[in-house]
């Protein structure tokens, strides 16, 4: 009874044991979960229990997870603009905006600014010299 994250499949088997009238416990000793954990899943949503509605408000809650970026995009024109136009380092556009210079490499890493390498001004010596591709 250790874990408490429910499959589609185990919320498919909640919703067709549910609707046959099983006891909330016969359920939770049927998939081997507290019977918590079935009571706060039948009582998911309001209304009647459907196991694709529960599956898609668990993946919307999901997705919302995790820290929130502060990366808007004023900031992210702000950062263009001097890396790609002014040719500063990042280290001098972090240091302007008081953000670790980490955060852009990050940034460029996932995609999240239209930066390349050689748009910066020594070419990403700093961070990808060791780095081989």
């Amino acid at each position: 009874m250790g874990t408490t994250i429910l499959s589609f499949e185990d919320r498919v088997v909640i919703e067709t044991l549910h609707h046959e009238k099983h006891s909330l416990q016969y359920i939770a000793d049927y998939l081997g979960f507290s019977k918590t954990t079935i009571f706060n899943e039948v009582h998911r949503l309001a209304g009647e229990y459907h196991a694709v509605k529960a599956q898609t408000d668990h993946e919307v809650k999901l997705s919302h997870r995790g820290r929130k970026t502060i990366l808007t995009t004023n900031l992210k024109r702000l950062i263009e603009e001097k890396i790609k136009i002014q040719k500063w380092s990042i280290e001098q556009v972090a240091h302007v905006v008081r953000i670790a210079y980490k955060i852009i490499y990050n940034w460029i890493d996932q995609g999240l600014l239209d930066i390349n390498v050689t748009d910066l001004p020594n070419h990403g010596i700093r961070r990808y010299s060791s780095q081989t591709s």
